[in-house]
């Protein structure tokens, strides 16, 4: 298993330790290069993909743009891709709408439909309007 964990400095990179502990490969990134390599998560990814390195699937959980990111970079190579929109829920129940998220072209609703779903069928664009309408209210 290769772990790929990221943030803006070394004060927010976060589950290092528990990472490390299932990790066979782990790359750190920050945006700032406070701490292990300076770059994007998709950084070391797209290093791997270059290297013609075995990756059967990805996870990404983090941020809306990050996940997006990490979806555009695996989608021509065929990766499978999943993305936890877990950061999107707000009640859990489906009845606010806050976690309304469109994949192939249906809406869904993360808190109970998922929060894990196909990187590469989900709307992207009309999730990041939803969330910025969202944090507005």
């Amino acid at each position: 298993m290769i772990g790929i964990i990221g943030g803006r400095t070394k004060d927010l990179v976060i589950l290092e330790n528990e990472m490390r502990a299932v990790s066979d490969e782990l790359y750190i990134t920050t945006d700032d290069g406070s701490y292990g390599e300076k770059g994007l998560v998709i950084d070391p990814l797209k290093r791997l993909i270059a290297e013609k390195r075995k990756i059967d699937r990805v996870l990404a959980i983090g941020p809306i743009p990050m996940m997006r990111a990490v979806a555009e970079v695996t989608k021509p190579h065929n990766i499978k891709t999943i993305v936890s929109l877990n950061p999107i829920m707000v009640d859990g129940t489906g009845m606010c709408g806050g976690c309304r998220v469109i994949v192939s072209g249906q809406t869904r609703f993360a808190c109970v439909e998922g929060p894990e779903f196909d990187a590469h069928l989900v709307d992207f664009d009309s999730l990041t309007k939803t969330q910025c309408y969202v944090q507005r209210i």
